[in-house]
């Protein structure tokens, strides 16, 4: 399966993932050139969770690897980036990077385009960037159904929007949905689509993020589990479990390669 080279970004392999390698500047000073030039493509970011499902659905594992850029934004795949090659890899966190994608395109008259969520995530997000970011242009905002769409309900959205001009269009529809959606729609929207997650209920103010010590010492799963037990529940401790597992392995073997156990 060959990947997407529209950019010229390093990626390093974490279970069968293959993720961007870069400063946080470096990535965000990417993402915002493809926006420039309304490049049709998409970048994913990438946490323990997304790497574990594309570890065990290899068509999954495709989408996650043709995209453009996969940021490191779960604390412990920069972590073991380092631990494995070698080198200093910030953490590209998803609601970090989106709040300085915002700032940006509203430095530079970018057209943003709000996908997914639900209209009381987006009005609350519409009301907090007239305060804190009032020259942002936003291009447009959809909530779509919850439900799968019939193909001119699909034709439609995408002729919305590709003529709202937008530079950059930012998904929230929930992994490995977003990842999917954005997957089938290069090369149909003209722009370039950035897959946040739950970046958007961070922004609306309706999810708190974990303290930056906890984030620091990868612990931003224990908070969000604190906050959503019930939903998140099955999702940490199967995913990172397995994450723990086949990471270790991971770096076991590169380890007794490198010093020679290949060649005994």
């Amino acid at each position: 399966l060959k990947e997407n080279h529209l950019v010229a970004l390093e990626k390093r392999k974490i279970l069968q993932s293959n993720i961007t390698h870069g400063s946080y500047e470096a990535i965000l000073a990417k993402i915002l050139d493809l926006g420039r030039s309304r490049k049709s493509c998409y970048i994913c970011i990438a946490t323990v969770h997304m790497v574990v499902e594309a570890f065990w659905d290899k068509s999954f594992n495709h989408i996650v690897n043709f995209s453009v850029i996969a940021t490191p934004d779960g604390k412990p795949l920069s972590v073991f980036m380092n631990l494995l090659y070698g080198t200093r890899q910030e953490q590209v966190a998803g609601p970090d990077l989106m709040i300085d994608i915002l700032r940006k395109a509203s430095e530079e008259s970018l057209l943003i385009y709000f996908y997914g969520s639900t209209w009381e995530v987006l009005n609350a997000i519409s009301d907090r960037l007239k305060r804190e970011y009032p020259s942002l242009k936003i291009a447009g905002m959809m909530s779509p159904p919850f439900r799968p769409l019939t193909e001119e309900e699909d034709k439609e959205i995408i002729k919305t929007i590709n003529q709202s001009g937008a530079n950059l269009v930012l998904v929230a529809l929930g992994c490995p949905k977003q990842e999917k959606w954005m997957y089938k729609h290069q090369g149909k929207i003209k722009a370039t689509m950035v897959g946040v997650g739950a970046a958007f209920p961070f922004l609306a103010g309706q999810l708190k993020r974990a303290p930056k010590w906890m984030r620091d010492f990868c612990l931003e799963w224990a908070f969000r589990l604190m906050m959503e037990p019930r939903r998140l529940f099955k999702r940490y401790f199967v995913t990172n479990t397995v994450f723990l597992l086949m990471i270790t392995r991971q770096l076991l073997y590169q380890k007794l390669f490198q010093s020679g156990f290949s060649k005994v």
